[in-house]
C-alpha cells in the first residue's frame, strides 16, 4: 500500500484511531434491549473510529463477536444462516437485534402501565 501513496503511509483516517479500546462486553440481563441497543451503537462508533469498517466482512463480523464475549456467542451459536452469511456483519447485527430486542422485561412493561391508569 505504500506504493500507492507515493511511499507515504495511509492517511489517518484510514488507520483509524491508534488506542482506541472496544466497547465492553455486552451485560445480558434484564435490561437486555436497552443494553444491547447502547452496545451496538458503541460498536458502531468503535468500527468508524478504528478503521474496521476498511476492513474485509469477515474481520469485521469476527471482531463483533470478539467484542461481545462469550454469553453473546453462545447465543451466536444457536442463529441459523449460511457460510456466507456468518462472514457479514450487517446480518449479524440483524440476527442479535432480532433477538435482543424482542424480549422485554414483560413485569415491569406491566407495572409502569398499570401505574400509569388512574384510579
Amino acid at each position: 500500500m505504500p506504493e500507492e501513496n507515493g511511499g507515504q503511509p495511509p492517511p489517518a483516517a484510514a488507520q483509524g484511531v491508534s488506542g482506541l479500546k472496544p466497547p465492553r462486553k455486552l451485560a445480558i440481563d434484564s435490561q437486555i434491549a436497552t443494553n444491547w441497543t447502547l452496545w451496538k451503537q458503541q460498536f458502531e462508533i468503535y468500527s468508524i473510529a478504528s478503521g474496521l469498517q476498511q476492513k474485509s466482512k469477515i474481520v469485521q463480523s469476527n471482531t463483533l463477536l470478539h467484542c461481545l464475549r462469550q454469553d453473546a456467542l453462545v447465543i451466536y451459536n444457536t442463529f441459523d444462516f449460511g457460510d456466507q452469511d456468518k462472514a457479514d456483519p450487517k446480518i449479524v447485527l440483524k440476527l442479535f437485534d432480532a433477538y435482543f430486542l424482542h424480549k422485554k422485561n414483560v413485569t415491569l412493561e406491566r407495572h409502569i402501565f398499570l401505574s400509569s391508569l388512574p384510579y
